[in-house]
C-alpha cells in the first residue's frame, strides 16, 4: 500500500496530550497520556541507572494501572550473572547471538523498552480541522489522516527520550517505508512485541487492545518457526526477560517466533505477511512437517498411560524428532518429557528419572520464566491424568 493523497485543504493537527506523575491512574479512559517509568529523578542519566526508562503513550488508564500497582514495581532489571548476548551481522540483515554456551532455561538477556505505546493507532484520531468532516474523506485516505496524526503525537514521546535511546530507537530497522506509516510508526510496527495484551472483551469493544514495546536488543531477534527463545515480559520491573528453550552453542543465532507455530505452514505464512517476509526456514520448507506436527500433538495422549519400558522408547522416539527439528517450544515438548517421567518411574530407572525431570524443569523456566517442579508422588499429583490435567493447563506459546 502507498502513501494515500488527502484532501488539500488537510493539515495534520498539533498534537492533543496530557502528562503525569508516574502514580497517577485516576485519568478517564480515552485521555491520552504521557510518561516515564519507572519515575525518573531530575538530572538522572543511564550512567546513574542502568536499567533505563521506559517512555510509554497511554490512551487507557488500564493500561498505566496494571504496571504501576503490580506489587514490588519498580523492580530492578533481573540480568543474568555474565553477558550472553551481541547484536551483530546476519543473514537476515541484524540479529542476536549467544557469546557462551546457553543451557535450556537460562536467562539469555533482560531490557527495558524504549517505548511502549498502544498496539493500534488510538481511536481519538485524528482530530480533523474544523471545516471538515468524515465524510469528505475516502476510508483510506481517513486510514492516512490518523496514522499523520499518530506520528506527529508519537514523536513527541520519542523526544521525551534521553538521546542515547532515541539514537537506539531510529538505528532500528523500519520496513514500512512506502506505505504511509512514517518513520517512528514505521518502526513500532516493524520492532514491536506486544505486551500488556490480556485485555478484556469489555476494553477491547472501546478500543483497548493492549500495548507493544519497542526495545534497543530484543528487536533485533529475527524470526524462525523453530525458535530457540522465548520471552517474558514483567510488569514489577517494567522489563523484558529472554531465556533459551534448547541448549544453545555459543555463536548461533537467537531465534524467536513471530507466530504460532503449532499452526499449520500456510497459517503461520499467513501470519507472517505483515512482517513483509516469507519464513524459509527447515519447517517451512519441508512439505511433510505439518502430518508429524498432528502426529505430535495426537501422540501426547496420557489416557493410555503404561509406565513400561515399551512407553519409555514411544516418549524418547517423539523427544528425539522434536528435538531434531528444533521444536523444542511446542507444548507437546513438555508432554513427551512428562510421560518419560512417568515410565522411568515405572520401570525403576533413577538415573533416567531425574534426567527427564532435570529437563522438564529447565523446559518450563525456559518457556514459562519459572520452572515447575514436578513430583509425581505429590498430594493432589498421584496419577497420570492428574498429570495430564496440569500440562493442560499451562498456558500456550
Amino acid at each position: 500500500m502507498e502513501k494515500i493523497a488527502l484532501p488539500e485543504n488537510y493539515e495534520v493537527n498539533k498534537p492533543t496530550y496530557n502528562t503525569a506523575d508516574w502514580n497517577k491512574t485516576d485519568y478517564a479512559d480515552g485521555d491520552i497520556y504521557m510518561t516515564t517509568l519507572p519515575p525518573q529523578n531530575k538530572g538522572e542519566t543511564l550512567a546513574d541507572n542502568p536499567d533505563n526508562w521506559t517512555e510509554c503513550l497511554f490512551h487507557f488508564a488500564e493500561q498505566k494501572r496494571k504496571i504501576v500497582s503490580t506489587p514490588g514495581f519498580p523492580s530492578p532489571v533481573v540480568r543474568p550473572p555474565q553477558v550472553r548476548h551481541r547484536v551483530g551481522p546476519s543473514r537476515f540483515g541484524t540479529g542476536v547471538f549467544a557469546t557462551r554456551n546457553i543451557q535450556m532455561g537460562q536467562l539469555i538477556l533482560s531490557e527495558r523498552p524504549l517505548l511502549i505505546c498502544p498496539v493500534s493507532v488510538p481511536i481519538q484520531i485524528p482530530q480533523l480541522p474544523e471545516g471538515l468532516r468524515d465524510s469528505d474523506f475516502t476510508f483510506e485516505q481517513y486510514t492516512q489522516a490518523r496514522i499523520n496524526d499518530y506520528e506527529e503525537l508519537l514523536k513527541v514521546c520519542v523526544n521525551r527520550m534521553e538521546p542515547e535511546n532515541k539514537e537506539a530507537f531510529f538505528k532500528l530497522h523500519n520496513s514500512h517505508t512506502d506505505d504511509g506509516s512514517g518513520p517512528i510508526f514505521g518502526r513500532i510496527r516493524t520492532n514491536g512485541i506486544g505486551i500488556l495484551s490480556d485485555t478484556s472483551a469489555e476494553q477491547k469493544a472501546a478500543g483497548n487492545y493492549g500495548c507493544t514495546g519497542i526495545f534497543n536488543v530484543v528487536s533485533y531477534l529475527n524470526h524462525s518457526c523453530t525458535p530457540n527463545v522465548t520471552y517474558k515480559f514483567s510488569l514489577d520491573s517494567i522489563s523484558i526477560q529472554v531465556r533459551a528453550t534448547r541448549n544453545i552453542k555459543k555463536g548461533e543465532e537467537l531465534f524467536m517466533s513471530y507466530c504460532n507455530i503449532d499452526d499449520p505452514t500456510s497459517v503461520r505464512q499467513k501470519q507472517l505477511r505483515s512482517y513483509d517476509f516469507q519464513c524459509t526456514c527447515r519447517v517451512c520448507n519441508d512439505p511433510t512437517t505439518d502430518a508429524l506436527l498432528e502426529r505430535i500433538q495426537i501422540n501426547t495422549s496420557l489416557d493410555k498411560c503404561d509406565p513400561s519400558q515399551s512407553y519409555m522408547a514411544h516418549a524418547e522416539q517423539w523427544l528425539a524428532q522434536i528435538e531434531a527439528l528444533g521444536w523444542e517450544q511446542l507444548k507437546e515438548y513438555g508432554s513427551y518429557l512428562s510421560m518419560a517421567m512417568v515410565a522411568a518411574m515405572g520401570i525403576k530407572d533413577s538415573a533416567k528419572h531425574r534426567r527427564y525431570q532435570d529437563m522438564h524443569e529447565a523446559w518450563t523456566e525456559g518457556m514459562y520464566g519459572e520452572p515447575i517442579k514436578m513430583r509425581l508422588f505429590a498430594p493432589g499429583l498421584s496419577s497420570p491424568m492428574d498429570l495430564k490435567s496440569m500440562l493442560d493447563a499451562l498456558p500456550r506459546k
